[in-house]
């Protein structure tokens, strides 16, 4: 089993700290575990060009981004897909998600599962098991629209 942490705070920060201790209870349970701080890797933003969308609905074939192989972005994606499980750790600013997070999220239509699979990849659609972990702000206010984002 693999599961990978996904950060999108500081370097050490909270929210790396708790995903750390939740990757250490699942090692000491057998798990193989990779931590990713998206602020070690480059990511385009999307530029909205809807060229994965495209390639699918018109074409027929999977749906594949621009900057695929320009950036980082693939192989982040490669480990996220390879995993059993996901934990996402992401500091609230200003009521939302940190905008690095943001940025990486815009970005999966190209890993759509549903598309995929209506084009017989299997490697994107499959099953697995996820946790969120959104810190930031003293009361439930502060997470108010983060969470309801990350899901």
């Amino acid at each position: 089993m693999k599961i990978l942490a996904i950060t999108a705070g500081r370097k050490n920060g909270n929210g790396e700290i708790l995903a750390k201790e939740a990757l250490m209870r699942a090692e000491e349970l057998g798990a193989e575990v990779m931590l990713i701080n998206l602020h070690n890797y480059d990511i385009t933003p999307c530029s909205g060009c809807e060229s994965c969308t495209v390639k699918f609905t018109q074409k027929g074939e999977a749906p594949e981004c621009i900057y695929k192989s320009k950036d980082d972005l693939d192989l982040i994606m490669k480990e996220w897909l390879s995993a059993d499980g996901i934990i996402v750790a992401v500091p609230t600013y200003q009521f939302m998600p940190a905008g690095i997070f943001r940025t990486f999220t815009d970005r999966h239509l190209a890993y759509e599962p549903n598309f995929h699979k209506q084009v017989g990849s299997s490697e994107y659609h499959r099953h697995r098991v996820g946790g969120i972990i959104c810190n930031g702000g003293s009361t439930r206010s502060w997470m108010s629209l983060a969470l309801y984002y990350i899901e």
